[in-house]
């Protein structure tokens, strides 16, 4: 009679992952959550750190591996554990640590070490590499501690959590918002902070649209200088910058108060020939293909955020209208 047969190899591995699952459960009071069969790519698992009964969101990656083949290959300072090539990269990739487990043919004693790149070496051939488990690593309730300073430390969230709330009340009810853009991230020509206050206020689609048009920016660091923050090149680079990466100014700047935020965000990207004082006003002089190129960066970047975020054509008019206003209101032809 023909029936379905579980080889060998099929038993190594129930007995290992049987048996890490009791450890962990029983003498280290964690979770254990196995990788299906289908789904393994070389990882059998997952270890959920819990600290006084509370599942601490910290996890590690196991590999496990059960049979007298596995503790026979002796070295100096322990066991030799040798893996497959394609796992190499794997292992350095998956977000959390992984841990390298063997056990005796019974599943009764086991030995660990953390998978890193320094510690591996190449394998007889081409396609394996192996990483030495030391004999003293077996597996104990001694392990808790350590395992816990390779998962990494386990952060309280409470109060940044609290702290971002209440800034998004205060953004949701304000008429008018003023964003400070620190010196620093200007100096070093990072934008990382402004594209993350606009991922901050697009979270819901009614703060996107409410805010529009509503925001003014603020360089704090430069309070102390007696330049024009057109004539700061830092400024000038970081304005650039952004316009280059994307940053649909328009979409937020506020068009009231003597288009201020308009004309900073002009002044500092088209190239400035001269400056003048034209009644109580300075002024400054730029050409027509410097006004061209400026209309095109702002209106591409308002054209790819409004498509991206399915904003209404008539919000698009009415923004690209600020553009149009702010060109007839600030901009003087010096040929008439």
């Amino acid at each position: 009679m023909i029936k379905p047969k579980r080889n060998v190899q099929q038993l190594r591995g129930n007995i290992g992952s049987s048996s890490f699952e009791l450890f962990v459960n029983r003498d280290l009071q964690w979770i254990f959550r196995p990788v299906h069969q289908e789904h393994d790519f070389g990882v059998d698992g997952y270890i959920d750190i819990v600290k006084d009964n509370e599942v601490t969101g910290s996890s590690i990656a196991v590999q496990i591996k059960c049979g007298e083949s596995y503790i026979t290959k002796k070295t100096i300072g322990g066991f030799r554990y040798d893996g497959s090539i394609k796992h190499l990269n794997y292992y350095s990739n998956i977000p959390e640590p992984v841990l390298l487990i063997i056990f005796d043919s019974r599943g009764e004693n086991g030995w660990w070490v953390e998978f890193s790149l320094s510690k591996t070496n190449p394998g007889l051939t081409e396609n394996k590499w192996w990483i030495e488990i030391p004999e003293t690593n077996n597996l104990s309730p001694a392990v808790r501690d350590e395992w816990e300073k390779i998962a990494g430390p386990v952060l309280d969230f409470s109060e940044t959590i609290q702290h971002q709330w209440i800034k998004d009340h205060l953004t949701s009810i304000a008429t008018n918002l003023v964003v400070g853009i620190e010196k620093i991230h200007v100096v070093q020509k990072d934008p990382n902070s402004l594209f993350l206050w606009q991922e901050e206020i697009t979270k819901t689609r009614q703060m996107m649209l409410e805010k529009r048009a509503k925001v003014d920016f603020w360089f704090p660091g430069w309070d102390e200088d007696s330049r024009e923050l057109y004539q700061i090149p830092e400024i000038r680079e970081y304005f650039k910058s952004t316009l280059e990466l994307g940053f649909p100014w328009v979409y937020w700047l506020q068009p009231d108060f003597g288009w201020q935020g308009y004309g900073l965000l002009f002044t500092c990207i088209c190239p400035l020939d001269i400056c003048k004082k034209v009644g109580n006003q300075m002024c400054v002089e730029t050409s027509g293909p410097e006004i061209a190129k400026w209309l095109e960066f702002n209106f591409h970047n308002l054209n790819i955020f409004t498509e991206k975020n399915n904003i209404p054509e008539e919000i698009n008019k009415e923004l690209s209208g600020n553009i149009s206003r702010f060109i007839r209101a600030k901009l003087i032809n010096s040929t008439k």
